[in-house]
């Protein structure tokens, strides 16, 4: 439960970002977890490409996800290149 804790909000906003509304979200939302729960609470990288997945980001890339990653989570290059499944990132 304190994993859920931890990253509910986090999950539950990219969701959003990525389906565009609340209900979806949600449903998303509980599978991100299921599937978190399957391979033993990941650290947040992990997490975080785990909604993506779910989420089906990689069917719809958006450009502006290395940014999002970086700024609004301050996640580290290493990490958000784990998230995206890419091995560099371009610098802008």
């Amino acid at each position: 439960m304190e994993y859920i804790e931890r990253y509910a909000n986090d999950v539950l906003r990219l969701c959003i970002y990525y389906l565009g509304g609340m209900e979806d979200a949600k449903e998303a939302f509980y599978q991100v977890f299921s599937e978190a729960a399957k391979a033993g609470n990941p650290d947040r990288a992990e997490l975080f490409a785990i909604v993506r997945t779910t989420c089906v980001a990689d069917i719809f890339p958006d450009e502006n996800e290395a940014d999002l990653f970086r700024f609004y989570f301050d996640l580290t290059e290493e990490e958000i290149r784990e998230i995206l499944g890419q091995g560099v990132l371009a610098r802008v």
